[in-house]
Protein backbone atom coordinates (compact mmCIF):
# COMPACT_ATOMS: atom_id res chain seq x y z
CA UNK A 1 0.00 0.00 0.00
CA UNK A 2 2.76 2.54 0.94
CA UNK A 3 4.71 1.82 -2.32
CA UNK A 4 1.29 2.46 -4.50
CA UNK A 5 0.79 5.58 -2.52
CA UNK A 6 4.15 6.89 -3.44
CA UNK A 7 2.77 7.16 -7.11
CA UNK A 8 -0.62 8.80 -6.21
CA UNK A 9 -0.78 12.48 -7.30
CA UNK A 10 0.04 15.04 -4.45
CA UNK A 11 -2.90 15.22 -1.41
CA UNK A 12 -4.33 12.09 -2.39
CA UNK A 13 -3.79 9.22 0.25
CA UNK A 14 -4.93 5.47 0.63
CA UNK A 15 -6.72 4.77 3.77
CA UNK A 16 -7.86 1.27 4.72
CA UNK A 17 -11.55 1.43 5.66
CA UNK A 18 -12.34 -2.30 6.37
CA UNK A 19 -9.02 -4.33 7.34
CA UNK A 20 -10.27 -7.86 7.19
CA UNK A 21 -6.77 -8.76 8.54
CA UNK A 22 -8.08 -7.49 12.44
CA UNK A 23 -11.05 -10.03 12.06
CA UNK A 24 -8.82 -12.40 10.99
CA UNK A 25 -6.05 -12.11 13.89
CA UNK A 26 -9.04 -12.28 16.21
CA UNK A 27 -10.13 -15.02 15.01
CA UNK A 28 -6.89 -17.36 15.11
CA UNK A 29 -6.45 -15.54 18.39
CA UNK A 30 -9.66 -17.33 19.63
CA UNK A 31 -8.04 -20.80 18.30
CA UNK A 32 -5.22 -20.22 20.09
CA UNK A 33 -6.34 -19.29 23.29
CA UNK A 34 -9.03 -22.40 23.02
CA UNK A 35 -6.62 -24.62 22.21
CA UNK A 36 -4.42 -23.50 25.09
CA UNK A 37 -7.06 -23.32 27.68
CA UNK A 38 -8.54 -26.77 26.51
CA UNK A 39 -4.93 -28.59 26.71
CA UNK A 40 -4.28 -27.36 29.91
CA UNK A 41 -7.25 -27.94 31.39
CA UNK A 42 -6.92 -31.42 30.18
CA UNK A 43 -3.89 -32.04 31.77
CA UNK A 44 -4.70 -30.43 35.37
CA UNK A 45 -7.65 -33.27 35.66
CA UNK A 46 -5.29 -35.90 34.50
CA UNK A 47 -2.59 -35.70 37.01
CA UNK A 48 -5.43 -34.89 39.90
CA UNK A 49 -7.56 -37.53 39.25
CA UNK A 50 -4.87 -40.39 37.85
CA UNK A 51 -3.24 -40.03 41.60
CA UNK A 52 0.40 -40.42 39.71
CA UNK A 53 1.80 -37.15 38.44
CA UNK A 54 4.34 -38.93 36.47
CA UNK A 55 1.08 -41.07 34.62
CA UNK A 56 -0.59 -37.73 33.95
CA UNK A 57 2.12 -36.17 32.74
CA UNK A 58 2.32 -39.07 29.95
CA UNK A 59 -0.69 -38.91 28.84
CA UNK A 60 -0.89 -35.24 29.05
CA UNK A 61 1.78 -35.55 26.38
CA UNK A 62 -0.11 -36.81 23.69
CA UNK A 63 -1.70 -33.91 23.06
CA UNK A 64 1.03 -31.91 21.78
CA UNK A 65 2.28 -34.91 19.76
CA UNK A 66 -1.18 -35.40 18.37
CA UNK A 67 -2.07 -31.96 17.67
CA UNK A 68 1.60 -32.09 15.58
CA UNK A 69 1.04 -35.31 13.85
CA UNK A 70 -2.47 -33.73 12.65
CA UNK A 71 -0.32 -30.75 11.45
CA UNK A 72 1.68 -32.28 9.19
CA UNK A 73 -0.73 -34.48 7.85
CA UNK A 74 -2.51 -31.45 7.36
CA UNK A 75 0.14 -29.79 5.27
CA UNK A 76 0.92 -32.85 2.83
CA UNK A 77 -3.37 -32.85 1.83
CA UNK A 78 -3.87 -29.27 1.43
CA UNK A 79 -6.30 -28.67 5.10
CA UNK A 80 -6.62 -25.00 5.94
CA UNK A 81 -5.67 -24.65 9.62
CA UNK A 82 -8.80 -22.37 10.51
CA UNK A 83 -12.04 -21.97 13.12
CA UNK A 84 -13.80 -25.36 11.86
CA UNK A 85 -11.04 -27.59 11.57
CA UNK A 86 -9.10 -26.68 14.93
CA UNK A 87 -11.72 -25.60 16.90
CA UNK A 88 -13.16 -29.10 15.96
CA UNK A 89 -10.50 -31.06 18.41
CA UNK A 90 -11.70 -32.56 21.50
CA UNK A 91 -8.67 -33.21 23.84
CA UNK A 92 -11.02 -35.01 26.12
CA UNK A 93 -11.73 -37.64 23.00
CA UNK A 94 -7.94 -38.02 21.85
CA UNK A 95 -6.35 -38.55 25.19
CA UNK A 96 -9.01 -41.88 25.96
CA UNK A 97 -6.98 -44.59 24.84
CA UNK A 98 -3.96 -43.28 26.63
CA UNK A 99 -5.84 -42.43 29.90
CA UNK A 100 -7.08 -46.17 29.95
CA UNK A 101 -3.41 -47.58 28.96
CA UNK A 102 -1.71 -45.52 31.94
CA UNK A 103 -3.91 -45.99 34.47
CA UNK A 104 -3.82 -49.93 33.96
CA UNK A 105 0.18 -49.61 33.98
CA UNK A 106 -0.49 -47.35 37.48
CA UNK A 107 -2.18 -50.09 38.65
CA UNK A 108 -0.23 -52.58 37.75
CA UNK A 109 2.85 -50.95 39.28
CA UNK A 110 1.08 -50.17 42.38
CA UNK A 111 -0.14 -53.86 43.05
CA UNK A 112 3.69 -54.75 41.95
CA UNK A 113 4.61 -52.73 45.04
CA UNK A 114 2.14 -53.22 47.54
CA UNK A 115 3.37 -57.18 47.20
CA UNK A 116 7.21 -55.75 47.58
CA UNK A 117 7.79 -57.34 44.46
CA UNK A 118 11.16 -55.99 42.90
CA UNK A 119 11.08 -54.52 39.04
CA UNK A 120 13.71 -54.02 36.76
CA UNK A 121 13.76 -52.91 33.39
CA UNK A 122 13.39 -56.09 31.93
CA UNK A 123 10.00 -56.65 34.42
CA UNK A 124 8.74 -53.29 33.28
CA UNK A 125 8.49 -53.65 29.53
CA UNK A 126 6.98 -57.07 30.39
CA UNK A 127 3.91 -55.11 32.28
CA UNK A 128 3.53 -52.58 30.12
CA UNK A 129 3.18 -54.75 27.23
CA UNK A 130 0.61 -56.58 29.01
CA UNK A 131 -0.93 -54.08 30.36
CA UNK A 132 -1.01 -52.21 27.10
CA UNK A 133 -1.68 -55.13 25.14
CA UNK A 134 -4.77 -56.06 27.10
CA UNK A 135 -6.32 -52.63 27.19
CA UNK A 136 -5.61 -51.74 23.78
CA UNK A 137 -7.78 -53.62 22.19
CA UNK A 138 -11.07 -51.58 23.95
CA UNK A 139 -9.55 -48.44 23.32
CA UNK A 140 -8.66 -48.68 20.18
CA UNK A 141 -12.18 -50.40 19.31
CA UNK A 142 -12.95 -47.05 20.54
CA UNK A 143 -11.25 -44.93 18.75
CA UNK A 144 -11.90 -46.33 15.37
CA UNK A 145 -15.50 -46.30 15.55
CA UNK A 146 -15.38 -42.36 16.15
CA UNK A 147 -13.00 -42.68 13.20
CA UNK A 148 -15.94 -44.20 11.36
CA UNK A 149 -18.69 -41.43 12.50
CA UNK A 150 -16.29 -38.75 10.92
CA UNK A 151 -16.71 -40.72 7.43
CA UNK A 152 -19.63 -39.78 6.03
CA UNK A 153 -19.11 -35.81 6.44
CA UNK A 154 -15.96 -36.37 3.82
CA UNK A 155 -18.96 -37.28 1.00
CA UNK A 156 -19.81 -33.93 1.29
CA UNK A 157 -20.36 -31.49 -1.10
CA UNK A 158 -20.07 -27.91 -2.27
CA UNK A 159 -20.06 -25.24 0.29
CA UNK A 160 -21.19 -27.59 3.40
CA UNK A 161 -18.02 -29.55 2.09
CA UNK A 162 -15.83 -26.87 2.11
CA UNK A 163 -17.12 -25.86 5.32
CA UNK A 164 -16.92 -28.97 6.94
CA UNK A 165 -14.25 -31.27 5.44
CA UNK A 166 -11.44 -29.90 6.89
CA UNK A 167 -13.14 -30.17 10.60
CA UNK A 168 -13.56 -34.04 10.25
CA UNK A 169 -10.32 -34.30 8.56
CA UNK A 170 -8.27 -32.38 11.23
CA UNK A 171 -9.90 -34.53 13.71
CA UNK A 172 -9.56 -37.43 12.03
CA UNK A 173 -5.62 -36.93 11.69
CA UNK A 174 -5.65 -36.17 15.20
CA UNK A 175 -7.51 -39.36 15.89
CA UNK A 176 -4.79 -41.18 14.45
CA UNK A 177 -1.55 -39.69 15.64
CA UNK A 178 -2.91 -40.67 19.16
CA UNK A 179 -3.77 -44.19 18.06
CA UNK A 180 -0.21 -44.75 16.72
CA UNK A 181 1.19 -43.15 19.82
CA UNK A 182 -1.10 -45.54 22.11
CA UNK A 183 0.55 -48.13 19.90
CA UNK A 184 3.90 -47.22 20.37
CA UNK A 185 5.16 -44.42 22.14
CA UNK A 186 2.28 -44.59 25.14
CA UNK A 187 3.54 -47.90 26.44
CA UNK A 188 7.17 -47.34 26.21
CA UNK A 189 7.22 -44.29 28.19
CA UNK A 190 5.02 -45.96 30.82
CA UNK A 191 7.36 -48.12 31.05
CA UNK A 192 10.35 -45.99 31.69
CA UNK A 193 8.81 -42.91 33.33
CA UNK A 194 5.93 -45.07 35.57
CA UNK A 195 6.89 -45.49 38.99
CA UNK A 196 5.12 -46.02 42.87
CA UNK A 197 6.90 -45.18 46.08
CA UNK A 198 3.93 -44.93 48.10
CA UNK A 199 1.26 -46.93 49.76
CA UNK A 200 -0.58 -43.60 50.54
CA UNK A 201 -3.85 -42.35 48.63
CA UNK A 202 -3.52 -39.88 46.94
CA UNK A 203 -6.42 -36.44 46.86
CA UNK A 204 -7.43 -38.17 43.52
CA UNK A 205 -7.53 -41.53 44.89
CA UNK A 206 -9.66 -40.42 47.90
CA UNK A 207 -11.77 -38.48 45.48
CA UNK A 208 -12.39 -41.34 42.45
CA UNK A 209 -12.94 -43.69 45.81
CA UNK A 210 -15.71 -41.89 47.33
CA UNK A 211 -17.42 -41.30 43.68
CA UNK A 212 -17.26 -44.97 43.42
CA UNK A 213 -18.99 -45.63 46.75
CA UNK A 214 -21.96 -42.82 46.04
CA UNK A 215 -22.39 -44.82 42.24
CA UNK A 216 -22.52 -48.15 43.66
CA UNK A 217 -25.24 -46.67 46.36
CA UNK A 218 -27.11 -44.96 43.59
CA UNK A 219 -26.49 -48.18 41.34
CA UNK A 220 -28.27 -50.79 44.13
CA UNK A 221 -30.79 -48.44 44.31
CA UNK A 222 -31.65 -47.94 40.52
CA UNK A 223 -31.48 -51.82 39.89
CA UNK A 224 -33.83 -52.68 42.52
CA UNK A 225 -35.85 -50.00 40.68
CA UNK A 226 -35.71 -51.28 37.53
CA UNK A 227 -38.93 -50.83 36.21
CA UNK A 228 -39.09 -47.25 37.96
CA UNK A 229 -35.86 -45.87 36.46
CA UNK A 230 -37.13 -47.35 32.58
CA UNK A 231 -40.17 -45.38 32.88
CA UNK A 232 -38.52 -41.92 33.79
CA UNK A 233 -35.79 -42.60 31.57
CA UNK A 234 -38.27 -42.97 28.64
CA UNK A 235 -40.49 -39.36 30.00
CA UNK A 236 -37.29 -37.77 30.25
CA UNK A 237 -36.41 -38.89 26.51
CA UNK A 238 -40.11 -37.57 25.51
CA UNK A 239 -40.09 -34.28 27.08
CA UNK A 240 -36.29 -33.79 25.44
CA UNK A 241 -37.98 -35.15 21.96
CA UNK A 242 -40.40 -32.19 22.85
CA UNK A 243 -38.52 -29.31 23.96
CA UNK A 244 -36.13 -30.29 20.73
CA UNK A 245 -39.17 -29.65 18.12
CA UNK A 246 -39.90 -26.38 19.86
CA UNK A 247 -36.37 -24.99 19.64
CA UNK A 248 -35.19 -22.80 17.06
CA UNK A 249 -32.20 -23.93 14.84
CA UNK A 250 -29.81 -22.49 12.51
CA UNK A 251 -26.92 -23.95 10.03
CA UNK A 252 -24.45 -22.52 11.82
CA UNK A 253 -23.30 -19.86 14.84
CA UNK A 254 -22.58 -16.63 13.13
CA UNK A 255 -19.06 -15.12 13.68
CA UNK A 256 -19.28 -12.02 15.27
CA UNK A 257 -16.99 -9.64 12.61
CA UNK A 258 -17.03 -6.89 14.99
CA UNK A 259 -18.25 -4.28 11.90
CA UNK A 260 -21.51 -3.85 10.59
CA UNK A 261 -23.11 -3.41 7.11
CA UNK A 262 -26.49 -3.04 5.59
CA UNK A 263 -28.08 -2.31 2.23
CA UNK A 264 -29.90 1.07 1.35
CA UNK A 265 -32.84 -0.38 -0.99
CA UNK A 266 -34.01 3.14 -3.31
CA UNK A 267 -36.94 2.81 -5.72
CA UNK A 268 -35.76 1.10 -9.05
CA UNK A 269 -34.72 3.14 -11.12
CA UNK A 270 -33.41 5.92 -9.16
CA UNK A 271 -30.62 8.36 -10.33
CA UNK A 272 -27.09 8.37 -9.04
CA UNK A 273 -27.50 11.49 -8.25
CA UNK A 274 -30.36 10.33 -5.59
CA UNK A 275 -28.69 7.72 -4.37
CA UNK A 276 -25.72 9.80 -3.04
CA UNK A 277 -27.51 12.38 -1.57
CA UNK A 278 -29.67 9.62 0.08
CA UNK A 279 -26.76 7.96 1.26
CA UNK A 280 -25.14 11.14 2.31
CA UNK A 281 -28.42 11.65 4.74
CA UNK A 282 -28.19 8.06 6.08
CA UNK A 283 -24.27 8.61 6.94
CA UNK A 284 -24.95 11.54 9.05
CA UNK A 285 -27.96 10.06 11.00
CA UNK A 286 -25.52 7.58 12.09
CA UNK A 287 -22.45 9.63 12.72
CA UNK A 288 -24.20 12.01 14.94
CA UNK A 289 -26.50 9.71 16.86
CA UNK A 290 -24.30 7.01 18.08
CA UNK A 291 -20.65 7.50 19.14
CA UNK A 292 -19.68 3.87 18.81
CA UNK A 293 -18.96 4.21 14.96
CA UNK A 294 -15.41 5.00 14.54
CA UNK A 295 -16.50 5.77 11.01
CA UNK A 296 -19.13 4.71 7.67
CA UNK A 297 -18.96 4.81 3.93
CA UNK A 298 -20.97 3.49 1.15
CA UNK A 299 -20.75 2.08 -2.04
CA UNK A 300 -22.79 2.50 -4.81
CA UNK A 301 -22.98 0.36 -8.17
CA UNK A 302 -19.90 -1.65 -9.13
CA UNK A 303 -16.09 -1.89 -10.24
CA UNK A 304 -14.98 -2.15 -13.59
CA UNK A 305 -14.60 -5.58 -13.17
CA UNK A 306 -17.59 -6.40 -10.86
CA UNK A 307 -17.52 -9.57 -8.71
CA UNK A 308 -20.78 -8.35 -7.46
CA UNK A 309 -23.34 -6.87 -10.11
CA UNK A 310 -25.09 -3.69 -8.13
CA UNK A 311 -27.50 -1.26 -10.10
CA UNK A 312 -27.25 2.38 -8.94
CA UNK A 313 -30.52 1.89 -6.74
CA UNK A 314 -28.65 -0.32 -4.04
CA UNK A 315 -26.05 1.32 -1.62
CA UNK A 316 -23.93 -0.82 0.47
CA UNK A 317 -23.28 1.54 3.89
CA UNK A 318 -19.92 -0.21 5.72
CA UNK A 319 -19.93 0.91 9.54
CA UNK A 320 -17.29 0.42 11.45
CA UNK A 321 -17.55 -0.10 15.19
CA UNK A 322 -15.29 1.02 18.01
CA UNK A 323 -14.10 -1.67 20.32
CA UNK A 324 -16.51 -2.33 22.71
CA UNK A 325 -14.69 -1.05 25.79
CA UNK A 326 -15.54 2.58 24.10
CA UNK A 327 -19.46 2.14 24.14
CA UNK A 328 -22.56 3.50 26.31
CA UNK A 329 -22.67 1.45 29.17
CA UNK A 330 -25.11 -1.24 28.64
CA UNK A 331 -25.02 -1.21 25.17
CA UNK A 332 -24.85 -4.11 22.92
CA UNK A 333 -24.61 -5.13 19.29
CA UNK A 334 -28.10 -6.13 19.08
CA UNK A 335 -29.08 -3.00 20.76
CA UNK A 336 -26.83 -0.99 18.56
CA UNK A 337 -28.40 -2.44 15.60
CA UNK A 338 -31.93 -2.45 16.63
CA UNK A 339 -31.43 1.53 17.88
CA UNK A 340 -29.77 2.22 14.46
CA UNK A 341 -32.79 0.42 12.25
CA UNK A 342 -35.20 3.09 13.97
CA UNK A 343 -32.98 5.82 13.26
CA UNK A 344 -32.28 5.59 9.74
CA UNK A 345 -36.22 4.35 9.05
CA UNK A 346 -36.91 8.66 9.38
CA UNK A 347 -36.04 8.05 5.37
CA UNK A 348 -38.88 7.43 3.14
CA UNK A 349 -39.41 5.33 0.53
CA UNK A 350 -36.43 3.36 1.22
CA UNK A 351 -35.97 -0.25 2.18
CA UNK A 352 -32.89 -1.37 4.78
CA UNK A 353 -31.39 -5.07 4.96
CA UNK A 354 -28.64 -5.44 7.89
CA UNK A 355 -26.10 -7.80 8.02
CA UNK A 356 -22.26 -7.52 8.14
CA UNK A 357 -19.53 -6.96 5.42
CA UNK A 358 -18.13 -10.80 4.58
CA UNK A 359 -21.62 -12.29 5.71
CA UNK A 360 -23.25 -10.10 3.16
CA UNK A 361 -20.97 -10.65 0.40
CA UNK A 362 -21.07 -14.29 0.75
CA UNK A 363 -24.88 -14.83 0.93
CA UNK A 364 -25.39 -12.37 -2.63
CA UNK A 365 -22.41 -14.56 -4.05
CA UNK A 366 -23.45 -18.03 -3.19
CA UNK A 367 -27.05 -17.55 -3.20
CA UNK A 368 -27.80 -14.71 -5.16
CA UNK A 369 -29.90 -13.11 -2.86
CA UNK A 370 -28.54 -10.86 0.32
CA UNK A 371 -30.39 -12.23 3.31
CA UNK A 372 -29.96 -15.49 4.84
CA UNK A 373 -33.84 -16.73 3.12
CA UNK A 374 -35.59 -14.98 0.19
CA UNK A 375 -38.65 -16.65 -1.92
CA UNK A 376 -38.74 -15.31 -5.29
CA UNK A 377 -41.74 -14.91 -7.07
CA UNK A 378 -42.27 -15.49 -11.15
CA UNK A 379 -45.03 -14.80 -13.56
CA UNK A 380 -46.11 -12.55 -16.58
CA UNK A 381 -48.36 -9.34 -14.71
CA UNK A 382 -46.32 -7.34 -12.55
CA UNK A 383 -49.55 -6.09 -11.28
CA UNK A 384 -50.29 -10.01 -9.88
CA UNK A 385 -47.10 -10.67 -8.24
CA UNK A 386 -46.96 -7.33 -6.73
CA UNK A 387 -50.45 -8.53 -4.89
CA UNK A 388 -49.87 -11.64 -4.77
CA UNK A 389 -46.08 -10.22 -2.90
CA UNK A 390 -47.45 -8.20 -0.66
CA UNK A 391 -50.46 -11.02 0.55
CA UNK A 392 -47.00 -13.41 1.15
CA UNK A 393 -44.86 -10.65 2.91
CA UNK A 394 -47.65 -10.05 5.49
CA UNK A 395 -48.10 -13.68 5.93
CA UNK A 396 -44.15 -14.50 6.64
CA UNK A 397 -43.60 -11.30 8.57
CA UNK A 398 -46.16 -13.10 11.46
CA UNK A 399 -43.34 -15.90 11.90
CA UNK A 400 -41.71 -15.84 15.04
CA UNK A 401 -38.13 -14.76 14.71
CA UNK A 402 -38.68 -12.76 11.34
CA UNK A 403 -36.62 -10.04 11.31
CA UNK A 404 -35.86 -7.12 8.54
CA UNK A 405 -38.65 -8.75 6.00
CA UNK A 406 -38.98 -6.95 2.78
CA UNK A 407 -40.88 -7.06 0.11
CA UNK A 408 -38.93 -5.97 -3.47
CA UNK A 409 -39.28 -5.66 -7.07
CA UNK A 410 -36.65 -6.38 -9.14
CA UNK A 411 -35.42 -4.74 -12.67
Amino acid sequence: MEEIEKSLPEGIIIEALLDRSKLIAKTTGTVTTNLIEGALIVIFVLVFLLGNWRGGLVVASTIPLSLLFAFIMMHYFGVWANLMSLGAIDFGIIVDGAVIIVESMVFAVHEKFLKKEKLDAAGRDKLAYKSSSKMMNSAFFGQLIILIVFIPILALEGIEGKMFKPMALTFMFAMMGVMLLCLTYVPMLSSVFIKVKTDKLSFGDKLIARLERGYEKLLTFSLKRAKAVVVIAIAFLGLAALTFSSMGGEFIPKLDEGDMAFHAILKPGSSLSETVATTTKIEGIVKAQFPEVEDIMSRIGVAEVPTDPMPMDIADIFVILKPESEWRDGMTKADLIQKMKEAVSVMPGINFEFSQPIEMRFNELITGVREDVAVKLFGEDLNVLAIKAEEMGKLIAKVEGVGDMKVESTQ
